[in-house]
């Protein structure tokens, strides 16, 4: 396995070596993780420079760590996406059961809904299965796909990239800084 690995790492360009400098995240994590993005993102098609470079600078401000995350916060805390029709969070405790989970923090059930559906998966039933690291990596480059991320990406229009990911350009000023640190080889620290 490290061999395709390290394969895989070659065919997209950047090595978790430079993720890992670019962001501060640990080499370990991006060296379990950033394999099975690449490997998912080469499998739809979508592994050119500048969606590699939205994908690593995505995965690194949703997660801070470069590994599959689940949102935090109490109970009370995921009122906040109780009742959204936009998110089709229609039953009390939605907002809880659907919260953020990958690395991309996929939100809401008809996200679950819709990218279980792609993946063969009952995510509706079983939303913790976001966390696992294939799971997550897939459910990311069919997000980039479906949601025209990749395109935007490949336009260099970060914002929309962070827009169309987020929902908002939270943590932006660092997602923009990984994406140059990445495309110059200088070292980040993670913070904004």
């Amino acid at each position: 396995m490290q061999m395709k690995n390290e394969s895989e790492n070659q065919q997209c360009g950047i090595t978790s070596e430079q993720i890992a400098s670019a962001t501060g995240c640990s080499l370990r994590n991006v060296k379990n993780n950033w394999p099975l993005i690449c490997r998912e993102l080469l499998r739809y098609s979508i592994a050119d420079r500048n969606v590699l470079l939205a994908a690593a600078a995505t995965v690194a401000v949703e997660t801070e760590s470069f590994t599959p995350i689940e949102e935090e916060g109490s109970k009370d805390y995921f009122d906040k996406y109780e009742g959204r029709k936009d998110l089709d969070n229609i039953h009390p405790g939605d907002g809880y059961k659907y919260r953020g989970r990958g690395y991309i923090q996929l939100t809401g059930r008809d996200n679950y809904r819709v990218l279980g559906a792609y993946l063969k998966t009952d995510l509706l039933d079983h939303p913790e299965m976001a966390l696992h690291p294939p799971i997550a990596a897939e459910i990311l480059a069919i997000y980039f796909k479906t949601r025209g991320v990749d395109v935007a990406a490949r336009n260099a229009d970060w914002a929309k990239v962070r827009l169309l990911v987020n929902g908002g350009l939270h943590k932006y000023s660092v997602f923009l800084d990984i994406i140059h640190q990445l495309s110059s080889g200088t070292r980040l620290k993670l913070v904004d």
